[in-house]
């Protein structure tokens, strides 16, 4: 059932929504004069005075409106409103997160069993997550407690240690409580904290790698050991903040792992590395050159710097001729000769020069060439002899030389529609070996695990077409047929 707001004064931050109260009206009145003062004319003390009187009397507020959370829960009035829950009516009418309406009614709850808890909270002397910490403990570990006489000791000593600590420190004492009164509670606790663990990365469009996610606590120390010890600061001139120290921290503490450590599991044939693709004309600084060859009508600033007498070449990185020829200046396309139109037009924005990590994405030509200076060379060209790029018929399996081109050509997972970066997916035979297909780079394409499975298992088949896109086909594949691509 929908409901309305009425109208009336505006509420103020998800303020009344209800006919006015003159309770509440008498507090907002104090707010607005007190919102109309000018903390600049108060000396230091009362300042500070007030800034701490504030804090105690938002968990007044706060212990009130928990209190008031706990009749209209208990009475159902969410419900009476069309709501599914007191939480799903907190979450809409205040703006709370699910997580913070689900904790906020969690604590009306349980609060009201414990009277000490819920004096101090009203006080002021204690917060919100204090309360949520202890009532939690005190409803976990009530069981192996003898009687209420215990219960209430217990609950006195807990609210006197939240009156000196934070919500953190106090949570660690109630853990070491919780440990010796209720050790399989404990035990459950941190199973259930294992499983919680989580870990996201994501590419964000402005090119940064974003984390974020949750560790469980043997993790969790792990990971923090290594990190501080790395990122301490450099000096008394590092000017960096402890964010920027400990995300440098965590680059080393990978990049260390990936030249030291030789029991890493190889992915696709290779030990893990820093991949960079780049093609010759942005690590020769020629980039502008070669983009206004492939975009005819493109016009861009000519690069300051002269072109390199000697090119790097990155980890992994696509280059161009062997050393000591003289590079061939960027060749116009006969097929983007006159107008584009727009299939041609996007296929073209591929074919512009740059540089690309395998995981995190474009970067600059001036990061990639800073990646030359220290890095494993393997020249990638498409048809020269620096790689086996064609073997033939001698085996199946793609050596690796092979399918470094073939993750520089292709990416990602060749299936319409999958982007599955290369790195996870199998070298697929478009002919099959087993039939007269040949192993070469013409002949492969990079399939996930569970594309390149579907399609064995569907009878489809998959063709590369003239402009290089691959299309699937799902017509019947006649046996023994070895024109049409098949499978691995």
């Amino acid at each position: 059932m929908a409901t309305t707001e009425p109208s009336g004064q505006a509420a103020r931050g998800g303020g009344r929504a209800f006919s006015p109260d003159p309770l509440l009206a008498a507090v907002e009145a104090a707010v607005d004069a007190l919102q109309a003062s000018d903390p600049s004319q108060l000396a230091s003390t009362a300042l500070g005075d007030r800034i701490v009187g504030l804090e105690a009397m938002l968990a007044r507020l706060a212990a009130h409106q928990v209190a008031c959370v706990a009749v209209f829960d208990a009475r159902g009035d969410a419900q009476a409103t069309g709501a599914r829950s007191s939480q799903a009516w907190l979450r809409h009418r205040t703006r709370l997160s699910p997580g913070e309406a689900s904790a906020r009614v969690g604590l009306a709850r349980r609060i009201k069993h414990h009277a000490g808890t819920a004096a101090a909270f009203a006080a002021g002397q204690i917060r919100s997550r204090h309360a949520e910490v202890i009532t939690r403990t005190l409803d976990e570990i009530t069981p192996a407690l003898d009687g209420e006489q215990a219960v209430a000791e217990l609950e006195a000593t807990m609210v006197d240690a939240a009156r000196v600590v934070d919500p953190l420190r106090l949570a660690s004492r109630c853990r070491r409580l919780r440990d010796a009164a209720a050790p399989q509670l404990a035990v459950a606790e941190d199973w259930d904290a294992f499983l919680a663990r989580d870990l996201s990365l994501s590419r964000t469009i402005g090119g940064m790698i974003a984390i974020g996610g949750t560790l469980d606590p043997l993790t969790g120390e792990t990971v923090l050991a290594g990190l501080h010890a790395l990122a301490a600061p450099a000096g008394p001139a590092d000017d960096r903040t402890p964010g920027q120290r400990r995300a440098d921290a965590l680059g080393e503490l990978a990049r260390r792992v990936l030249a030291l450590d030789p029991t890493l599991p190889a992915v696709g044939g290779e030990r893990p590395q820093v991949l960079v693709t780049v093609d010759l004309p942005t690590l020769q600084r020629r980039a502008d050159e070669a983009a206004a060859a492939t975009l005819p009508g493109l016009t861009t600033p000519r690069q300051s710097d002269p072109p390199l007498s000697e090119a790097p070449a990155a980890a992994d990185a696509a280059a161009g001729p062997a050393p000591g020829q003289e590079p061939a200046g960027p060749a116009l396309d006969p097929d983007l000769a006159g107008p584009l139109d727009g299939a041609r037009r996007g296929g073209t924005l591929n074919r512009l020069p740059g540089a690309e990590l395998a995981w995190a994405g474009p970067i600059s030509g001036e990061l990639a060439r800073r990646l030359c200076c220290d890095a494993m060379i393997t020249r990638v060209v498409t048809d020269g002899a620096s790689q086996p790029l064609d073997i033939g018929r001698q085996t199946r399996v793609v050596p690796t030389g092979m399918r470094r081109a073939l993750l520089v050509r292709d990416r990602h997972c060749q299936y319409p529609g999958c982007d599955i970066p290369g790195q996870w997916c199998d070298a697929h035979h478009l002919d099959h070996w087993a039939l007269g297909g040949v192993t070469k780079l013409a002949n492969l394409v990079l399939l996930c695990p569970y594309h390149h499975t579907r399609l064995h298992l569907s009878g489809h088949w998959l063709q590369r077409m003239p402009d290089g896109t691959i299309e699937l086909i799902t017509d019947d594949l006649p046996d023994h047929h070895t024109d049409p691509p098949g499978g691995t």
